[in-house]
C-alpha cells in the first residue's frame, strides 16, 4: 500500500510468505538462520572463481542472523542494528543494551546480553518473545513462533507455540548447540550426535543415524518444507528432509566451515570464505555475490545476509520490505568517539530529517553519536555550552554568553550563524537555523526555500521558536502562535486564537501546548500525526519526522504517529525530564541525566554513550 503525504511518499509494505532459522551462541563466530523460497535449481550456485566485482557492503558487524523478513546484526560494541519488515517491532531492539548473541526468527528476535540473560521483542501471540525469568544461557535460537535455548550445563528450554511438540525436548539431554525450524528443533550433544524433535512430515526430524556433527541448521519459515543441514568434523556437508528444490542436496566432494538452511535453499562458506549456495533461487537467494570471500552466512527466508573479513555485510536476494538492505557504511568523517560521562543536561535528536542525536553533558560538553556523513555528529572541541539542537545533517548550539556554535552541513549556509550576536534559544531544522536574541527578536539563516528562514515582524518579540522541515513556529509574548515557510499540509497554519506555553515544528505538522497542558496539532491528517491521546496534559512535547511525543507531569512519555521504527514506542516504566522526537527515533532523558533512546538505529543514533555511575 502506498500513501502519499504532500512531499513525502510513505510506501508500507505487504508482507511476503517468507521463512528464516538460526541460532545464536555467545561463543559461536558463525550463525545460521532459514527461510522459504520460489524457483528451484539443484545445481549449487559456486562464484568463487568468478571475475571479482565486489559489492559495496553496508555497515560493519560482528554477526548477522537473518530472519523471514528482517534481518539483526550486533556491532562490535554488542548494540543491535536491525533492519527490514518492522510492523510489529522485530526489527526494533530495545535501546541501550548490549547483546553478545542475536537470532531473527520468524516475527520476534532475540538476543542474550553478556550475562546469558535472554531478551526478545516482535511479535508475542504465542508467548515467542517471552522467555523464562532468571535463566541465563550460552545460547538462544528464534524459530517461527517459538524461541528455544541452551542453559550453562546444556539443558534445552523452549517457549512460544506447542504445536507438534515442539516445545518438548527429550527429557535428560546436554546439548552444545541448537537450531529451531519451523515446526521443529534439532540439536547436538557433547559428542556430536543429532536429535531432533517436533514436526518431522518431510523427515526434517530425521536424522541420519551414526552420524557427528560440529554444526547444525534447521531451516525456518511461514511456510517452508522442513530440511536441516550440518557439517562433519571434516567439514563434509550432511542434510536431511524435504529435497523437492535442491535444498538438501549438497555438492558432491565439498568442505565448509559454516552452513545455514534457508526456507527452500542453503549457503556454506569453503575454508577460504568463498560461498556456495545450492537450492531455490527464484529471487536470487542462492546466487551470493562473486568473487567475495566471508566470515559469516546466515540464510533467512528468501535472502541471505554474510559478513566479510572487517565486518562489512553484505545481502542478496528477495528485498521488498528491506530486508537485504543492511545499513550503509558510513562515507563521513568519522564521528567522535564516545566517551563516559556521568550524565546530561539536554538532548536533542537530529531534527525531521536527520540520523544523529547530540547531547550536553552536565559540565557542558557536546556529546554526539548516530550518522555522521556530514560532520553533524563531530561537534568542536568547546566547554561551556548550554542549548543544543540537532537538524538533518547539522547541529548548532549555544555558549554560556548567547555566542551560537554550529558544525555538520554548510551547503545553504545553515551552519554559519551570523557574527556578533547572542542568543537567548537556538533551533535547527532541516537546512536551515533559527534563534530568538535576548529581547525576543528572531534571527534565521540558511536555505529560505518557501520562506521558511524569513520571519514575520515581530515588535514585541518570540518567547520561543522551533524550526521544521520545511517551516518555522514561534510563539508571540502572549502565547499565540505564528508560523511561516512551507505550508503545503497545513503545517504552518496553527488554529486561530489559541494560547500556548510550548510548540514543536516537525515534518509535516506542528504541535503545542496550552496553558493547561492539553495539547494541539495541526498539519498533514495522515498518520495519526494530529491525533494526541484525548484527556491529556503534557509539560513538554516534541515533534519529530512524522511522529510526537511528550512527557505527562510525573514524567511518563507518550508518543502518537508513525511507528514503522518503534519512534513511537517509548519503553514501559520510565520517568523522563526531557524528551527529544528526531526523524524517526526519539531520546530522552532521566531525572538523572541518563540518555534513553528508541526507534530507527542503523547509524548508531539511538545508541547513546555509556554513562559513568
Amino acid at each position: 500500500m502506498c500513501a502519499l503525504v504532500g512531499f513525502a511518499a510513505l510506501l508500507l509494505a505487504a508482507c511476503g510468505d517468507g521463512e528464516s532459522s538460526g541460532s545464536a551462541e555467545r561463543t559461536a563466530p558463525v550463525q545460521a538462520t532459514a527461510q522459504d523460497a520460489a524457483r528451484a535449481t539443484t545445481t549449487p550456485t559456486d562464484l568463487s572463481a568468478a571475475t571479482p566485482t565486489r559489492a559495496p557492503a553496508g555497515a560493519r558487524f560482528a554477526t548477522i542472523s537473518g530472519g523471514v523478513n528482517h534481518t539483526c546484526a550486533l556491532r562490535e560494541d554488542g548494540i543491535a542494528v536491525c533492519w527490514g519488515l518492522n510492523d510489529d517491532g522485530r526489527a526494533s531492539p530495545p535501546p541501550g543494551e548490549r547483546f553478545a548473541a542475536i537470532s531473527s526468527g520468524g516475527d520476534h528476535t532475540c538476543g542474550l546480553r553478556e550475562d546469558g540473560a535472554p531478551i526478545c521483542w516482535g511479535d508475542n501471540e504465542k508467548g515467542e518473545a517471552s522467555p523464562p525469568s532468571g535463566e541465563r544461557f550460552i545460547a538462544i535460537t528464534a524459530g517461527v513462533g517459538r524461541t528455544c535455548a541452551l542453559r550453562e550445563d546444556g539443558t534445552p528450554i523452549c517457549w512460544g507455540d506447542a504445536s507438534f511438540g515442539s516445545l518438548w525436548p527429550p527429557a535428560g539431554e546436554r546439548f552444545i548447540a541448537i537450531s529451531s525450524g519451523s515446526f521443529h528443533t534439532c540439536a547436538l550433544r557433547e559428542d556430536g550426535a543429532p536429535i531432533c524433535w517436533g514436526l518431522d512430515d518431510g523427515g526434517q526430524a530425521s536424522p541420519p543415524p551414526g552420524e557427528r556433527f560440529t554444526t547444525i541448521s534447521s531451516s525456518i519459515g511461514y511456510f517452508s518444507k522442513g530440511h536441516t543441514c550440518a557439517l562433519r568434523e571434516d567439514g563434509a556437508p550432511v542434510c536431511w528432509g524435504r529435497d523437492d528444490d535442491g535444498q538438501a542436496s549438497p555438492p558432491p566432494g565439498e568442505r565448509f566451515i559454516a552452513i545455514s538452511s534457508g526456507g527452500h535453499y542453503t549457503c556454506a562458506l569453503r575454508q577460504d570464505g568463498s560461498p556456495v549456495c545450492w537450492g531455490l533461487d527464484r529471487d536470487g537467494q542462492a546466487s551470493p555475490p562473486p568473487g567475495e570471500r566471508f566470515i559469516a552466512i546466515s540464510s533467512g527466508a528468501r535472502h541471505a545476509c554474510a559478513l566479510r573479513e572487517n565486518g562489512g555485510s553484505i545481502c542478496w536476494g528477495l528485498n521488498y520490505i528491506g530486508q537485504a538492505s543492511p545499513p550503509p557504511a558510513s562515507t563521513g568523517p568519522t564521528a567522535t568517539p564516545l566517551p563516559t560521562v556521568s550524565g546530561f543536561a539536554a538532548i536533542s535528536s537530529g531534527g525531521s530529517a536527520g540520523a544523529h542525536t547530540c547531547a550536553i553533558s552536565k559540565d557542558g560538553v557536546a556529546v554526539c553519536w548516530g550518522l555522521n556523513d556530514n560532520g553533524q555528529a563531530s561537534p568542536p572541541a568547546s566547554s561551556g555550552l548550554t542549548t543544543i539542537s540537532s537538524g538533518a545533517y547539522h547541529t548548532c548550539a549555544l555558549r554560556k554568553d548567547g555566542t551560537p556554535v554550529c558544525w555538520g552541513n554548510d551547503s545553504s549556509g545553515q551552519a554559519s550563524p551570523p557574527s556578533g550576536e547572542r542568543f537567548a534559544s537556538i533551533s535547527s531544522g532541516s537546512a536551515h537555523t533559527c534563534a530568538l536574541r535576548q529581547d525576543g527578536s528572531p534571527v534565521c539563516w540558511g536555505d529560505n526555500s518557501s520562506g521558511k528562514a524569513t520571519p514575520p515582524l515581530a515588535p514585541s518579540g518570540f518567547t520561543t521558536i522551533s524550526s521544521g522541515f520545511l517551516h518555522t513556529c514561534a510563539l508571540r509574548q502572549d502565547g499565540s502562535p505564528v508560523c511561516w515557510g512551507l505550508d503545503e499540509e497545513g503545517e504552518a497554519s496553527p488554529p486561530l486564537g489559541e494560547r500556548f506555553v510550548a510548540i514543536s515544528s516537525g515534518g509535516i505538522h506542528t504541535c503545542a501546548l496550552r496553558q493547561d497542558g492539553s495539547p494541539a496539532c495541526w498539519g498533514a491528517t495522515d498518520l495519526f500525526l494530529l491525533s494526541p491521546p484525548f484527556g491529556e496534559r503534557f509539560v513538554d512535547i516534541s515533534s519529530g519526522g512524522f511522529h510526537t511525543c511528550a512527557l505527562r507531569e510525573d514524567g511518563t512519555p507518550i508518543c502518537w504517529g508513525l511507528n514503522d521504527n518503534g519512534q513511537a514506542l517509548p519503553p514501559t516504566g520510565e520517568r523522563f525530564v526531557a524528551i527529544s522526537s528526531g526523524s524517526s527515533h526519539t531520546c530522552a532523558l532521566r531525572t538523572d541525566g541518563t540518555p534513553v533512546c528508541w526507534g530507527h538505529g542503523e547509524f548508531g543514533e539511538a545508541s547513546p554513550p555509556q554513562i559513568s555511575s
